[in-house]
């Protein structure tokens, strides 16, 4: 049975997406780590996984778009794309850990929670 692109989604769409949204972020992170695993040789498996994890990504976030607006699932899913980069970068490969970059990394956070409880889904 085809899907019918003009049907009402389901109630428990807009969760989905959310969820979509989230897994599109971390792909995002794992294309970071796969980018820096391939160490700038364009034909290796982790560059080849780094353009895997960014197709998956952005098939992620197309998905949460027809639930969610555009605009905010954008920026939503870079920032949390940029926050768990973030954060394994400080954590897990020796990036500075200033009082200044988690302050910024707390910001972001703050913003996306607030894009998040002002998103109404799409009508």
């Amino acid at each position: 049975m085809p899907l019918d692109p003009t049907s009402t989604p389901a109630p428990s769409a807009p969760l989905l997406a959310w969820l979509a949204l989230a897994s599109g972020g971390l792909c995002e992170l794992a294309l970071v780590a796969l980018m820096r695993a391939s160490k700038g040789q364009i034909l290796s498996l982790p560059f080849a996984g780094a353009c895997l994890m960014g197709l998956v990504g952005v098939a992620m976030m197309t998905f949460a778009t027809k639930s969610i607006p555009a605009g905010i699932c954008y920026t939503v899913w870079v920032g949390a794309g940029g926050l768990a980069v973030t954060a394994v970068g400080m954590y897990a490969w020796g990036e500075p850990k200033t009082a200044l970059r988690i302050f910024g990394a707390l910001m972001v956070l703050g913003g996306l929670i607030l894009l998040k409880l002002t998103a109404d889904p799409k009508p």
